[in-house]
C-alpha cells in the first residue's frame, strides 16, 4: 500500500529490514568504533499508511483498508490502532485469499528478524500482563558473538528446546 497510497506517514522508529547490512557498512568512526549518531542518521524512514481509509487491489479485487487510532489508557504508549479491511461482494473468498496471502508472506518477510517483546498490562489491569511485540531487529549471526564454541552450541540447544512446541 505504501507504493500506491497518496496518504503516508513516515515512522522514524527503527525497524530493521533486508537492506540493513548495506546501510551499516559505513557506521564506524576514524578509530573503527561504532558511531551511533552516524548509524541513526543513515537509517531511512519507514513508511506506512496514514490514519484514514485507502484502497488497494489484489488478484483483481478492490479492498478498502481503514486505519483508526484509538485511545488505550492501559497501554504505556497511550494509544492503539484498529485496522479494518472491507471487500464488496457476496463471497468471503476474496477476504480469505487476502488473509492467506498475508499469512504466506509474513514468515518469509520475518525469517531473518528477531522480535523484541515487552510486558504490557492487559486492558488497564496492572496485575494481569501479556507480552506485546515492540519491534523487530535483524537477527545477528551466532558466529559474530565472541564466545567459546561449546557455550554457543549449548545456548542454541537451550533456545531450540525452549521454542519447540512439544516443550511448551
Amino acid at each position: 500500500m505504501t507504493k500506491v497510497s497518496l496518504s503516508l506517514r513516515a515512522v522514524s522508529q527503527y525497524v530493521s529490514d533486508e537492506n540493513e547490512e548495506e546501510e551499516n557498512e559505513d557506521v564506524l568512526d576514524d578509530m573503527g568504533i561504532f558511531n551511533y549518531e552516524k548509524w541513526a542518521s543513515s537509517v531511512s524512514p519507514r513508511y506506512e499508511p496514514n490514519y484514514g481509509t485507502d484502497c488497494f487491489q489484489l488478484n483483481g479485487r478492490t479492498f478498502r483498508f481503514t486505519r483508526e487510532r484509538i485511545v488505550n489508557r492501559g497501554a504505556w504508549c497511550g494509544y492503539d490502532q484498529l485496522l479494518t479491511i472491507n471487500c464488496n461482494g457476496r463471497s468471503t473468498e476474496p477476504m480469505k485469499d487476502l488473509l492467506q496471502h498475508i499469512k504466506n508472506w509474513q514468515p518469509s518477510r520475518e525469517a531473518n528478524l528477531t522480535s523484541v517483546y515487552r510486558p504490557m498490562p492487559k486492558d488497564g489491569d496492572e496485575k494481569s500482563i501479556h507480552w506485546r511485540r515492540q519491534c523487530c531487529r535483524t537477527s545477528r549471526p551466532i558466529d559474530t558473538v565472541t564466545m567459546e564454541l561449546k557455550q554457543k552450541i549449548e545456548i542454541i540447544r537451550d533456545v531450540n528446546d525452549y521454542l519447540h512446541p512439544a516443550t511448551s
